[in-house]
């Protein structure tokens, strides 16, 4: 199949599925998107599948069915009586594709399904389709669901919860640190946004509570571990996230004019 080069026929090289040998179809397959890195909703995009198949009759070509959110990717192989030698075999198909882009139904994020013409089931995996215009709002590049922490440090770090389904593309977190007395502080991130696939902003507030359930004991489990209401919140200042991968990220805070020092963020497996 020839590979479609012009602006409006993107390629996506490298989409590789690793199928392990000793684990095929009980391990998820894996890919990743090479320039230009992302899928927009009615340009014609051509899937590179590549990997080592588990012996020598490898896929031969490989299909896109379904339709909105929910897709099956079929890899073709020959039927399980033809004789193959028992060796794994790289392999690599292509199949050209066009996400719709009436009314953005397309846009958002894609569930495929991969499995082979003889009905094996080998693995999941999400593609990210974003809107056929600049001005289209972004869908994130991965899922950053989790906990983020700064490596150097201890007793801070960001926790952000991520909703990415489909047209749903929500974000929101806190991040907890210390302050000059050594009392806790809580900050929420909300009001997010992605200004591109990898770049996530909004704002950030302060919320601050009083504690309850307090005695003269020492210790005090009630007063330290009674879950407390906010009884305040005010809002400090931006944030700024650039994701670099789904598991490395860069965190920038402003409170007016002011910009914190970048702070680079690992997330917690």
């Amino acid at each position: 199949m020839q590979v479609l080069s012009c602006a409006s026929k993107r390629l996506l090289a490298g989409m590789a599925f690793v199928i392990p040998s000793l684990a095929f179809g009980q391990e998820n397959p894996s890919w990743t998107l090479s320039s230009p890195g992302q899928i927009v909703a009615g340009e014609l995009v051509t899937l590179k599948v590549t990997g080592l198949w588990r012996n020598s009759c490898v896929p031969r070509n490989a299909t896109l069915s379904g339709s909105g959110f929910r897709r099956v990717l079929t890899l073709g192989v020959l039927p399980s009586e033809i004789s193959c030698s028992q060796a794994l075999t790289p392999y690599s198909v292509d199949t050209a594709v066009r996400f719709e882009d009436r009314n953005n139904e397309d846009v958002g994020t894609v569930h495929v399904a991969i499995v082979s013409s003889e009905g094996e089931w080998l693995g999941e995996q999400d593609l990210t389709v974003q809107g056929p215009s600049s001005s289209s709002a972004k869908i994130s590049a991965f899922n950053v669901d989790g906990a983020w922490y700064f490596p150097e440090t201890s007793g801070s770090g960001l926790t952000l919860s991520h909703d990415k389904t489909g047209k749903v593309d929500s974000v929101w977190g806190f991040w907890t640190n210390y302050g000059p007395t050594g009392s806790p502080q809580w900050y929420l991130f909300q009001d997010a946004k992605w200004e591109s696939p990898t770049r996530l902003v909004g704002k950030i507030n302060r919320l601050a509570s009083e504690p309850f359930g307090c005695t003269r004991q020492f210790p005090n489990p009630d007063c330290d571990f009674a879950p407390r209401s906010s009884v305040a919140s005010s809002q400090v200042g931006d944030f700024e996230i650039e994701f670099e991968s789904s598991s490395s990220a860069v965190l920038i805070m402003r409170q007016g004019d002011m910009r914190a020092a970048p702070v680079p963020l690992t997330k917690l497996d």
